[in-house]
């Protein structure tokens, strides 16, 4: 009984834990519906309030939350009138903002304008479509709701045909219907209701659609006198007055372009509103070259080319109407601007040849400019600039855009040489100071960076002398000035000039950044002298004098360039250290190193800030000392570091012999360090190795040398060091078979004395030395030292020659003369 009455009650609690989560999601739907319509609402506002650059990204933002809240809210009793508004703003707001549909229409559109009304265009269908196939439904349950009612009928008779009828229009117009026919059709039907009740404007701009749609059915007297109507009544605003005058010139194309061309730019002539002459010119320019593309299909016209390159040279000239000679546009902050917009309208008409005889230069350059951003056309577009970039006679302004392109194009041609050549000329015949300013600039930047890709380029080390001194020389004022003069500096000091690079960084502002960098460039250049000239006495306390003066100077200019100081700063302690360790005072200098912070500079400078600290510690010849200095060292530094300073440590020579294991207890207790701290990084070049190798050999550990030999003959079996350290090491074990040193000497005997002095000549020694211990005939023994000095008389010189005697005098014979 119990657990029968148990089961309706288990089923009525979960009937209702699954009615509280419905009413939970629809609780929590409402919530995210008011959000959403709040921030909507707040968007609306800003673009009410917003400038005009600040509107398009503003209403992008509204139409995609209210996207949002159709999707997530279907059904919903507003949805209607949500989607009737992101149709109004698709039409009435994106469509128009900033003349976009009169640009795509009648105009020369770039292809983002294209993309942007299509999108528009699609939306406003898309909506549309879904308030004709719901609007029924919706009407039909609203007759208790008088309101309701008649916002829905004023949507059913007013605002749907309206905005519906406008997109069918560009929808035909643009080619994305599927029937442009009967989307025009429709568009008459919707607009040519009587019983649409429109504002003024509305009705202009309807007016100007449905005369469109008529035009597109071939009904072009029907639509000129809608046309005609409107113009007659003269509509208050002046923007859909333009829209009705480009869409009659639009109208009159359809059967004389030629015509249509004329009045448009007659009437542009007199239009003193600069964004409405624009249109109108550009409008017409289409036109002309419509012209000109159908008096060159006239095979009956035995004038067709001639007429067609008037056509297009009227369609080139109209843009003259631009200028601000012509009463067209101005732009005091940049007078360039204008033919800047000139040539990009060029750009954009479909010119059948560019290379035509009747093509002006400005107008090829136009041509040019888009195959410079497309890698497949730069050749191409290179070959044209070539040609006729020394072309005389040309307006300065358009032989110094020719100038400017010619050298993209040669950079992009990977020709930076021949580039920085025109960017100089450029420069020279720049039409205002700032220009030339630009393009002096760009030359020397050019050269400098190209030369980091190609150091060796002796063609781009020439062209960057030749731009930065060219900048120099005329253009004192240039307001990047002191950053070249710090480049012209650093240039003379790698051609080892130092005089002429002082003069350079004497010659920076005081008060500039560059000043600063001097500072370092100074110090480096101070530095390379020391390592690379003579020093001679009182050489160090000179170069010390100069350090302060530099330490001086920069302490100044960190109050108002601390950063640049600061990196400044670690190039003057590695001078002082470098000084320091000249004077013989490691610990000094590992003192003014340890004010280095080496893992926050330059990788560059840390490596020279580590090298100097393993210097400087080796010099103090205490081991714990150089341990520490190892440990700090980064481990893709440390084998190459360390394997330099033993090579180093390796050239001290032996006590008789160049190449004889080294005695001296501190040099040995120093170089089994660095031996064995190479070992332990597990180098793996055989650089290393044959180091590692050596430096077993010199502190009297044969057996490791033997060991470390094989690796290296392993790679490189004919590596006479190799080959010498085995030999010496073999001769270090007692009791050990003489016969493989033998050979190994014998094969370096052969060796050529020049390349390998101390190998030739020890190893000569050591065979001699070989057949005494052996017992092998006097005879022999001398003969083979005879022929030897007969062939080297000095017997390879100091300290072998005495060796040699030694070996003689063991024979009972003088030696020879």
């Amino acid at each position: 009984m119990r657990v029968g009455g148990d089961r309706p009650l288990s089923a009525y609690k979960h009937l209702m834990k699954l009615l509280a989560y419905l009413l939970l999601l629809i609780s929590s739907s409402g919530v995210v519906a008011q959000q959403l319509d709040a921030e909507i609402s707040a968007l609306q506002k800003q673009y009410e309030q917003a400038k005009p650059h600040e509107m398009s990204p503003l209403l992008n933002k509204l139409m995609v939350r209210r996207d949002r809240l159709i999707n997530e809210n279907p059904g919903h009793p507003d949805e209607i009138f949500w989607r009737l508004a992101q149709l109004e703003d698709a039409m009435l707001k994106a469509s128009r903002f900033n003349g976009l549909e009169y640009r795509v229409r009648y105009g020369l559109p770039d292809k983002t304008e294209v993309v942007q009304l299509e999108k528009m265009t699609r939306v406003a269908l898309e909506q549309s479509e879904t308030i004709i196939r719901e609007l029924p439904g919706l009407l039909s349950e609203s007759s208790k709701d008088s309101v309701l009612t008649d916002r829905l009928m004023a949507i059913r008779n007013n605002r749907l045909p309206y905005l519906r009828g406008m997109a069918l229009v560009i929808a035909a117009d643009q080619g994305i219907m599927p029937s442009a026919s009967s989307a025009r059709q429709e568009a008459i039907r919707l607009l040519g209701s009587d019983a649409m009740q429109l504002r003024p404007s509305e009705r202009v701009n309807a007016s100007r659609y449905l005369a469109e749609a008529h035009a597109g059915e071939q009904q072009l007297d029907v639509a000129s006198q809608i046309l005609d109507r409107q113009l007659q009544a003269r509509p208050e605003m002046d923007f859909d007055t333009l829209g009705l005058l480009l869409a009659g010139y639009e109208i009159r194309a359809l059967n004389d372009p030629g015509n249509a061309a004329a009045r448009g730019q007659l009437r542009a002539a007199t239009t003193g509103t600069a964004s409405h002459r624009l249109l109108l010119i550009e409008q017409a320019a289409r036109h002309w070259m419509e012209a000109s593309r159908q008096a060159l299909a006239d095979q009956d016209d035995p004038d067709r080319l001639a007429a067609h390159a008037e056509l297009e040279r009227s369609a080139f000239e109209s843009f003259l109407l631009l200028l601000p000679e012509q009463g067209g546009m101005e732009v005091p902050d940049d007078p360039t601007m204008v033919y800047r917009l000139i040539e990009q309208r060029h750009g954009r008409l479909k010119v059948r040849d560019y290379k035509a005889d009747h093509v002006p230069v400005s107008v090829v350059l136009s041509q040019l400019v888009p195959m410079l951003d497309d890698p497949e056309r730069v050749p191409e577009a290179h070959e044209m600039l070539v040609s006729i970039v020394d072309r005389k006679g040309l307006m300065p302004r358009v032989q110094t855009r020719l100038l400017a392109l010619t050298m993209r194009a040669e950079a992009l041609m990977g020709r930076h040489a021949q580039a920085v050549d025109h960017a100089i000329k450029w420069s020279t015949i720049a039409t205002d100071r700032e220009e030339a300013f630009t393009a002096a600039g760009m030359a020397a930047a050019m050269s400098t960076e190209a030369l980091k890709l190609s150091p060796g380029s002796t063609q781009l080390q020439s062209a960057k002398q030749r731009s930065i001194t060219h900048l120099l020389q005329n253009f004192p004022d240039h307001p990047d000035i002191d950053q070249w003069l710090l480049e012209s500096g650093v240039m003379a000091d790698q051609d080892g000039d130092r005089t002429k690079a002082l003069e350079f960084y004497e010659m920076i502002d005081g008060e500039s950044v560059a000043r600063v960098q001097s500072i370092s460039r100074k110090a480096r250049g101070l530095s390379v002298e020391l390592v690379h000239s003579p020093v001679l006495p009182g050489d160090l306390d000179k170069a010390r004098k100069q350090l302060d003066g530099y330490y001086s100077e920069n302490r100044v200019l960190a109050r108002k360039f601390p950063r640049e100081a600061s990196l400044a700063r670690v190039d003057l302690n590695l001078l002082a250290a470098q000084i320091e360790l000249m004077r013989s005072n490691p610990t000094k200098a590992l003192e003014y190193l340890g004010r280095i912070q080496a893992h926050a500079i330059d990788p560059a400078q840390a490596k020279r800030v580590y090298g100097l600290k393993l210097d400087s510690a080796i010099e103090t010849k205490r081991v714990g000392a150089v341990d520490a200095i190892v440990l700090e060292i980064p481990a893709d530094l440390k084998a190459d570091m360390l394997s330099n300073r033993l090579v180093k440590r390796l050239l001290e020579p032996g006590p008789r012999l160049p190449l004889d294991p080294l005695v001296d207890p501190e040099n040995r207790e120093l170089l089994l360090y660095l031996t064995e701290a190479l070992a332990d990084s597990l180098p793996t070049s055989q650089y290393h190795q044959a180091a590692i190798m050596e430096g077993y050999r010199r502190i009297g550990e044969p057996e490791k040398a033997i060991e470390f030999s094989s690796r290296v003959l392993a790679e490189n079996p004919d590596l006479g060091t190799a080959i010498f350290s085995r030999a010496e090491s073999l001769l270090m074990i007692p009791g050990t078979d003489r016969a493989e040193a033998i050979r190994l000497y014998t094969r370096l005997s052969k060796l050529d004395p020049a390349d390998e002095p101390n190998l030739f000549w020890t190893s000569q020694l050591r065979l001699l030395q070989l057949m005494q211990e052996d017992g092998r005939s006097m005879d022999a023994i001398e003969a083979r030292l005879n022929r030897l000095q007969r062939q080297y008389p000095d017997l390879g010189g100091m300290p072998y020659i005495g060796e040699f005697a030694i070996v003689r005098s063991g024979l009972n014979d003088p030696i020879l003369p």
